[in-house]
């Protein structure tokens, strides 16, 4: 028996609450539609550390219900919005690692994230990367097909897929990129559609500064 503690968030997915046992375990609820349920299943498929778990779910006529791992320390979009300072190295290349994994692994699932981004990287009690929100995904046949699909937030989006080309897993690293660099900025990569397509050829001028403790072989 689950015990509905308070809602989390909500947004166009749906509603996220925070769950505890009569052990006082805690996990999330996730409500969203019934046509999401392609989230749960492949949630269900896919198993790696810092991926977020799925432990159940249930598809009723109009809702689907997912009790899902739950990640008390929030996302990478709350860790930046609260830091006073520039997260250190140590702790940035440990995310990099950990990130640079998970992507590993979907490759060698034949799956494309599509919609990695600070808002779908959480953090658990150890502050260890957990990437959720794979309502975007897609399962590949295998590693070398091409997809077309323009589906995610377009500030992290690849310029092949802002141009409606073909894409593959490396759609994915453009992502991690712009991640990683809005960790050791603490701003956006990129702040308009305008800006994104300016610099999607890749010469980036007038992006933030790094700090300056970023050697070269962190970067």
């Amino acid at each position: 028996m689950y015990k509905i503690l308070t809602e989390l968030g909500q947004g166009a997915f749906g509603h996220v609450y925070l769950l505890q046992t009569p052990n006082f375990e805690k996990y999330a609820l996730k409500i969203t539609k019934r046509k999401n349920l392609k989230e749960a299943e492949i949630m269900k498929y896919l198993c790696h550390a810092h991926l977020v778990k799925c432990f159940d779910f249930i598809a009723k006529s109009l809702h689907l219900y997912l009790v899902i791992e739950y990640c008390s320390q929030g996302t990478l979009n709350d860790l930046v919005k609260q830091q006073q300072k520039h997260i250190p190295e140590k702790i940035l290349l440990k995310m990099l690692c950990q990130l640079s994994d998970v992507l590993r692994y979907l490759c060698a699932k034949n799956v494309i994230h599509r919609d990695l981004k600070p808002d779908n990287i959480f953090l658990d009690k150890h502050k260890n990367i957990k990437v959720g929100d794979v309502g975007v995904a897609r399962v590949l046949e295998h590693t070398s097909e091409e997809v077309s699909t323009v589906v995610g937030a377009w500030v992290y989006m690849s310029p092949e897929m802002h141009a409606g080309k073909k894409y593959t897993f490396k759609t994915d690293i453009w992502s991690l990129g712009c991640c990683m660099h809005e960790l050791m900025t603490l701003q956006r990569t990129f702040f308009s559609l305008k800006d994104l397509f300016e610099r999607r050829v890749c010469i980036m001028i007038n992006l933030p500064d790094l700090p300056p403790f970023c050697t070269v072989t962190a970067i």
